[in-house]
């Protein structure tokens, strides 16, 4: 009895649902397709498949440069010491002084080379600067993250012109460019795969997006 109410939902109600919302979701584009397939995973994916291999993860070892570690006990944790979290909300903004710091100090160009005027950091020295930043407040980790990992930066540094690179990489790095993220569609929310709105794809041609 049991087995056969099973059946019936499975056939009558949820493969009904399942239709039903296959044909309101919007078609992905080629552009969002790519982005899809994009990028590599670590030994996290053992993890999202129920599976997880202590042996990975034991294997799997970070540590930070000299040159990160001494960005960290200084620069980071003066900045930190700035952060009032409560004054911050209630002025909608950061103190004049941080946002002068991030600029002349790098933060907003830790993943941008040296050549450009960047830092060059490594993700993990990356993301310790936002973990200290966060402590302190999490709009001013957002702002500093924002454009080292979803800013044009690291599309300039692989498929940029040289003449983009030499334009907008210096100025991205000492902020005189902060770059913005906008994603969010009336209806999709932040599920980028979702998204109706297209305007164009884009394809790389010569190792040049565009």
């Amino acid at each position: 009895m049991i087995k056969g109410v099973h059946h019936v939902q499975k056939r009558g109600i949820t493969g009904y649902a399942y239709k039903v919302a296959k044909g309101m979701m919007p078609k992905i584009s080629e552009t969002e397709r790519a982005a899809l397939n994009a990028g590599t995973v670590g030994f996290d994916r053992n993890i999202f498949t129920g599976n997880p291999s202590s042996a990975d993860l034991k294997n799997y070892s970070v540590k930070a440069s000299a040159e990160e570690q001494a960005f960290l006990d200084k620069e980071v944790h003066e900045v930190c010491e700035l952060l009032d979290d409560y004054k911050i909300t209630a002025d909608r903004d950061f103190p004049e002084e941080v946002w002068n710091r991030w600029k002349k100090q790098g933060f907003f160009g830790m993943i941008i080379p040296k050549q450009y005027g960047g830092k060059g950091f490594s993700a993990h020295g990356h993301s310790q600067v936002v973990q200290m930043i966060s402590t302190r407040s999490g709009s001013a980790a957002g702002t500093v993250t924002v454009p080292n990992s979803l800013g044009p930066g690291e599309l300039l540094m692989r498929y940029g012109t040289e003449e983009q690179k030499n334009y907008f990489l210096p100025r991205l790095a000492s902020g005189d460019l902060i770059p913005c993220f906008g994603l969010t569609a009336p209806h999709s929310g932040s599920d980028a795969a979702s998204m109706s709105e297209a305007y164009g794809e884009v394809v790389e041609r010569n190792g040049v997006l565009g």
